[in-house]
């Protein structure tokens, strides 16, 4: 259960700043901020197979992503503090730090 936590992406994403708690339950919530404004919230379940995440989102206050829909990622890096992300659609790389 490495992935469980409260992860904030770091300094420089060009989509501002996100933050997201995994659950030992497999639940999901996170917002998203840019200029200090909250402009998405959203939640739902997640699940790991291999190297991969899978993202249910069944709450969404925004178009993308939006509830009802699943997103996949490939874990690139975790460990105590690092968690790295690469969306499999996309092929962006996300950095997140564990935070305390």
């Amino acid at each position: 259960m490495a992935l469980v936590g409260r992860w904030s992406s770091s300094a420089g994403d060009p989509h501002g700043a996100t933050t997201v708690v995994l659950t030992q339950n497999m639940q999901f919530r996170g917002f998203s901020t840019a200029d200090g404004k909250t402009f998405i919230d959203f939640g739902g379940a997640w699940e790991v197979s291999g190297n991969t995440v899978t993202w249910h989102y069944e709450t969404s206050s925004g178009s993308s992503p939006a509830a009802g829909t699943t997103e996949t990622d490939e874990i690139v890096a975790v460990d105590a503090s690092r968690l790295v992300l690469r969306s499999k659609s996309a092929g962006a790389q996300f950095e997140f730090i564990r935070e305390r």
